[in-house]
């Protein structure tokens, strides 16, 4: 449905251009009328958490390509582990801190996660030393990151990709899942 959607968002936009061609992709859609008479697409709102979590995504690319590069031999697996939602509530409170951030009151707001212990303390200390930190909600980052699996596999050159949820990592040798901050997700590679 959204493919269908989007290829006749597609052809109507591109039908000035080339009309002959769109007009023929237009019927074999098995649209009715014709493309040039079509009403054009509207542009859709922006949501602000699906266009963080793809950047998120492209970072998260960026870094796993970095790190190969360091590498002496071909990984074949790549595991994401994307943070566990109490980080997401905290940066979300976090984040109605204005700029500069004072420590004391950073930590004054982290005081309920702090029984969470070391991984509070740096994810505050994260947010202080960036002066806040974008991301989305967990579950778009979640869902992206599953989504693009196979763009993941193709642009790292990794046999494998598996996003784990950071909390549910049964798999972590080297405790990386521990580190996944929102907007970060923790990487292992073998």
């Amino acid at each position: 449905a959204i493919l269908k959607d989007m290829l006749s968002r597609w052809i109507r936009i591109i039908s000035p251009v080339i009309p002959h061609t769109a007009e023929e992709l237009w019927q074999m859609m098995g649209e009715k009328g014709y493309v040039s008479a079509a009403s054009w697409p509207e542009a859709g709102e922006v949501d602000e958490d699906v266009e963080l979590a793809f950047e998120m995504a492209e970072s998260t690319v960026e870094d796993v390509n970095k790190i190969i590069r360091t590498l002496k031999t071909k990984p074949k697996k790549l595991y994401i582990y994307v943070a566990p939602e109490w980080k997401y509530e905290l940066a979300s409170k976090l984040s109605k801190l204005r700029s500069p951030i004072d420590p004391k009151e950073a930590f004054s707001i982290a005081k309920d996660h702090m029984k969470m212990g070391e991984e509070a303390r740096k994810l505050v200390e994260e947010f202080i030393k960036g002066q806040g930190m974008r991301f989305s909600r967990r579950e778009y980052e979640l869902k992206i990151l599953l989504e693009l699996k196979d763009m993941i596999k193709e642009r790292t050159g990794v046999d494998e990709v598996y996003v784990i949820e950071a909390e549910k990592a049964e798999y972590d040798p080297k405790k990386r899942a521990k580190l996944a901050i929102p907007g970060r997700p923790a990487l292992y590679i073998e």
